[in-house]
């Protein structure tokens, strides 16, 4: 077995969180000329507009080059689909197919796209090289790039919940409120808090799920079953 190939699944295999899965699967795509990677899935709830999470990997000092010039944006970015096709995806999932919303500094793209058998869910793994690379070299990477996929979803898919995650009734009540459009004043308002208590409980759902904003709070609370 190749050398990246084994600390892939030795590091998928010591993951505690979906973070750490994503970051080993960020140092085997940069064996392929890629530079970081992400993965995606479609989530809904009978009460809860459909939610995305999005667990991403990337190396600020990449950016900063990008930034101080030290690499050119490009005009457009290089794309091939694997699994699905976009347009199979786009037909099911619109809102995993994000060609607008690629950063700038993204020269060229691989992406993955399965549908789970278990739960129905759409996901995507990608991998975002800040080098141009031809349709022939990102043919020539997909091997490699669908085994690092394959064990991405299958790891992320299977993640346990840990203790330390789970969520009071009083935060899983903020989540689905959040989930539903409404802001922090409006939820204080509607709960009878104060605008603090109901920010305190935003930011310890926020620490415990380990996300950056609310909505990913509510997409990774869904997606672990967190939320009644």
């Amino acid at each position: 077995m190749n050398d990246w190939k084994l600390a892939l699944f030795t590091g998928l295999s010591q993951a505690s969180g979906m973070e750490d899965i994503i970051d080993t699967a960020a140092e085997a795509v940069r064996h392929h000329d890629f530079d970081y990677c992400g993965w995606k899935i479609r989530l809904s709830h009978p009460s809860i507009r459909q939610k995305v999470l999005t667990v991403a990997s990337a190396d600020e000092d990449l950016y900063d080059h990008v930034v101080d010039g030290q690499a050119s944006l490009p005009s457009s970015c290089t794309t091939l689909w694997a699994g699905m096709t976009r347009d199979e995806l786009y037909a099911k999932a619109p809102e995993l197919v994000d060609d607008d919303t690629t950063p700038d500094s993204v020269h060229s793209r691989w992406c993955h796209s399965v549908r789970d058998t278990h739960t129905g869910a759409y996901c995507v793994f990608y991998a975002n090289s800040l080098s141009p690379l031809s349709q022939e070299q990102l043919q020539h990477a997909a091997a490699n790039l669908q085994w690092i996929a394959a064990a991405v979803h299958a790891s992320m898919l299977y993640m346990p919940v840990r203790q330390d995650q789970a969520l009071t009734l009083r935060e899983q009540n903020v989540l689905m409120h959040i989930g539903n459009g409404l802001t922090i004043e409006e939820i204080a308002d509607h709960m009878r808090l104060s605008f603090e208590t109901t920010a305190f409980h935003v930011e310890t759902a926020e620490y415990k799920l380990q996300t950056p904003d609310p909505q990913q709070a509510v997409a990774k609370a869904l997606f672990f079953g967190l939320l009644d």
